[in-house]
């Protein structure tokens, strides 16, 4: 599992988001240090989906999904809440669908429309287990979607089981995955610094680094944290920076030793001097490929030095 927290600042109406970047498999297998853990979602770069699974497997056919749909319908960019909310909803109930149809109807050589027509060609007890198994079908997915509308304004919500949304406005904050609740009570806990980027994304910060003490130890130590800017024009996407770790750890050592209410006015200098540059994601994974990259060459060669030593 995961813990993804995004919260809204009124400066610059803007979003904060923090993650870990631990991906779990059904095996049982968990890496960290994986993924940023969120996409752009609309083709114009407007709205952005964070995700969080108990299976990571059913993440990108969701949100490739709901993608294509976005970009069927690129002559209406930019594009109001109601139909980014309606697309994610209908992107996730399809895959239960596909979930239904390929573990549970395909032995029958169905499909669920087909069961709903002619379900009652089974007699009843088998029809009962069936309904049983399909209603027993999640994903285990959850969703937080943001970003602004054709009027840009800003706004948030969650997409989780059975393919739901749960709007966020209000609240303007939103937290998923197995450290959600310790994230939640650590931004309801006190008056949230609704005006303030630099103090907003500390708060974020720390909500994260508490959802770390989620006693199944499901949420990874790695951290993203950053913020994603209000377009300047409706035809604009958002911009996003992030923090370094030098300042998450600072952030974090704060905390830690109860310099948090409010933050030390030098911190906040620096968080505000960090996310003012232009640190995105894309920069973000360009480097982190170029890494990869060299790690590749370096074992490459190792095991071509290997190979030689062994023919000797």
């Amino acid at each position: 599992m995961t813990v993804c927290v995004v919260a809204r600042s009124s400066e610059g109406d803007s979003f904060v988001a923090a993650r870990d970047r631990m991906f779990s498999y059904s095996t049982g297998k968990r890496y960290d240090s994986i993924s940023l853990k969120g996409v752009p979602l609309t083709p114009d770069g407007r709205w952005y989906c964070m995700f969080a699974a108990g299976d990571v497997s059913h993440v990108l056919p969701v949100i490739r999904k709901a993608k294509k749909e976005f970009r069927y319908r690129g002559s209406s960019m930019p594009f109001r809440q109601e139909v980014v909310e309606r697309v994610c909803v209908e992107a996730y109930q399809a895959r239960i669908f596909e979930v239904v149809n390929d573990t549970i109807l395909s032995c029958y050589g169905i499909d669920l429309p087909t069961y709903r027509r002619e379900g009652l060609n089974f007699v009843a007890t088998e029809c009962a287990r069936i309904n049983q198994k399909i209603e027993a079908v999640k994903l285990h997915l959850w969703l937080i979607v943001f970003g602004y509308d054709d009027f840009n304004q800003a706004h948030l919500f969650i997409v989780n089981d059975p393919g739901k949304a749960r709007c966020c406005d209000n609240d303007g904050i939103a937290a998923i995955g197995t450290g959600a609740q310790l994230a939640n009570i650590s931004l309801l806990r006190d008056e949230r610094p609704l005006h303030s980027q630099a103090e907003m994304l500390c708060r974020v910060a720390e909500a994260k680094f508490e959802a770390e003490q989620e006693p199944r130890k499901t949420v990874g130590k790695d951290s993203a944290v950053g913020v994603f800017r209000r377009p300047g024009r409706m035809t604009n996407p958002m911009t996003e920076a992030f923090i370094s770790i030098r300042l998450m750890d600072a952030i974090r050592k704060a905390h830690e030793q109860h310099h948090d209410r409010q933050y030390p006015r030098k911190l906040l200098e620096a968080v505000t001097d960090e996310i003012n540059s232009e640190i995105t994601s894309e920069h973000i994974s360009r480097v982190l490929y170029k890494a990869e990259e060299l790690i590749r060459r370096d074992n490459a060669k190792r095991r071509a030095r290997s190979t030689t030593r062994q023919r000797k």
